[in-house]
């Protein structure tokens, strides 16, 4: 396996935790739910107190695999670990308390297994969709804003600044290797160590695609 492009076709999907066992484990249900065929899930665990790891061992699924980390990493530390444990072609960061629609990776993989008309895959650098942003019970607080299917990358990167674009943590897809050729997740961006990381992959292409159901 090329460790910067990974194994073709799959999906590592990316869930750095600490001390919220509940929550990470209904994450990581969500993402086993996926209509795509070929995924992983990587769960870091920071040096957690709690009963996380043996929550997500007792999942009892071989595409999960647990990193137990010995110390705290710190956030971005463990942002890190995700990636750089990841095996797939693609990747994406699923935060402990947020939720993938089933449907969710398979829309998301679609511009880069099928571009749109007179793309191709090579001029896309990433896939990304609106987010739907729920209360601790699960209800409906706001949708975040969409875009163009097909955009120039420095018109969804501006549209986030400027607020008509509505990208999130997890709704974000690119291509390991240059996730990880960009630098990964770096503590010089602190909190939006996430934008820094995908807006720099962003504009190393002509196009972002948006799946406009969230």
């Amino acid at each position: 396996m090329n460790e910067m492009t990974g194994k073709k076709g799959r999906v590592t999907i990316g869930i750095p935790t600490r001390n919220r066992c509940d929550l990470v484990v209904r994450s990581v249900r969500s993402a086993l739910a996926q209509t795509y065929d070929d995924i992983e899930v990587v769960v870091s665990d920071n040096a957690s107190t709690d009963d996380t790891a043996r929550q997500v061992d007792e999942i009892g699924d071989l595409r999960v695999r647990l990193l137990r980390q010995q110390e705290n990493l710190g956030m971005i530390g463990n942002f890190n670990a995700c990636l750089e444990s990841a095996s797939g072609e693609f990747f994406l960061m699923l935060s402990d308390d947020d939720l993938l629609e089933p449907e969710a990776i398979e829309r998301l993989t679609e511009p880069f297994h099928r571009p749109p008309a007179g793309l191709d895959r090579g001029s896309i650098g990433l896939s990304w969709c609106p987010c739907t942003v729920v209360d601790a019970s699960n209800a409906n607080l706001w949708q975040t804003d969409g875009g163009p299917m097909v955009e120039p990358s420095l018109s969804l990167v501006t549209g986030l600044f400027d607020g008509t674009r509505g990208p999130r943590f997890c709704s974000i897809l690119l291509r390991t290797g240059d996730a990880r050729a960009v630098g990964g997740y770096k503590e010089s961006h602190g909190v939006i160590c996430d934008v820094g990381n995908w807006t720099n992959v962003a504009v190393r292409y002509e196009y972002a695609v948006c799946a406009s159901r969230p």
